[in-house]
């Protein structure tokens, strides 16, 4: 395993920083999806003195955020793994092209991942 200043040497400072954007391009729509329906679902469920209804709103919610988000996960994934200088654009575009169903490779196994963790907090 690489240490840090080993990927700074190789990448240089900038390099630690690859895949920012797309990062933020998953984060921002994921944190918006999952506060509002979890807000909605919370309301609609009557939950808010029943810890069980509160869970099950935080399970439903950070399954749909983690759904929908999924495609640009898999870009920022697909952008850390590729050559420097690899485009956001360029890999939506090349992944439309080859198989538009790649957009939601994982989604399950994210959505396992995630609901829990939102339930719980």
């Amino acid at each position: 395993i690489p240490s840090t200043w080993a990927c700074v040497k190789a990448l240089g400072l900038a390099g630690l920083y690859r895949g920012s954007l797309a990062t933020l391009m998953r984060d921002v729509p994921f944190s918006m999806i999952l506060f509002e329906t979890f807000a909605t679902l919370k309301q609609q469920l009557q939950a808010e003195d029943r810890f069980e209804m509160v869970f099950v709103a935080g399970l439903l919610a950070g399954a749909t955020a983690a759904f929908l988000a999924t495609p640009m996960d898999v870009v920022k994934t697909r952008l850390q793994a590729a050559a420097p200088g690899a485009k956001i654009a360029r890999l939506y575009g090349q992944i439309w092209r080859q198989d538009p169903l790649a957009f939601f490779k994982g989604a399950p196994q994210r959505c396992l991942i995630v609901a829990p963790l939102f339930g719980i907090s």
